[in-house]
C-alpha cells in the first residue's frame, strides 16, 4: 500500500481493505495540532476518503439511519451523514451548501464510470 511505503507501517489490511491506524486516543494517526488546531499532517497526500470528511456518503443506509439521510444525485439514491463528532462541524453554518461538492468529489473518486 501506498502509505505504507511512503510513511512505514501506519495501515493495516483487514478483510481486504485497508485501514489507517490510529492513536491511542483514536484520533487518526497523521491528525496533529497547530496553534490549538487540528490539522492533518499529510494534506495533500491524504487518502480519498478524508477528502471528503465529516461526509460519509454509501450506496445503502446504515442500520437504522436511511431515511433522514437519503439524498437524490443525478437520479440516483445515496445516503449522506456528516460526522457530529468534527470540531468543523459545529461552525459550519453553511453546511447544506458544502453538500454539492462534496457528493461531486465523491463521485470522482468513488463511482466506477459507466
Amino acid at each position: 500500500m501506498y502509505y505504507t511505503i511512503k510513511y512505514g507501517p501506519v495501515a493495516v489490511k483487514f478483510q481486504g481493505k485497508h485501514y489507517l491506524l490510529k492513536k491511542p486516543d483514536g484520533s487518526c494517526i497523521f491528525l496533529g495540532y497547530s496553534q490549538g488546531k487540528a490539522v492533518c499532517m499529510i494534506y495533500h497526500d491524504r487518502p480519498r476518503v478524508c477528502r471528503i470528511y465529516p461526509f460519509l456518503i454509501t450506496k445503502e443506509p446504515l442500520k437504522g439511519n436511511g431515511e433522514d439521510a437519503e439524498i437524490v444525485f443525478r437520479g440516483k439514491s445515496l445516503y449522506l451523514y456528516v460526522d457530529a463528532a468534527c470540531p468543523g462541524v459545529d461552525t459550519a453554518n453553511n453546511m447544506k451548501y458544502l453538500i454539492t461538492p462534496v457528493l461531486n468529489v465523491w463521485r470522482q473518486f468513488f463511482l466506477r464510470k459507466s
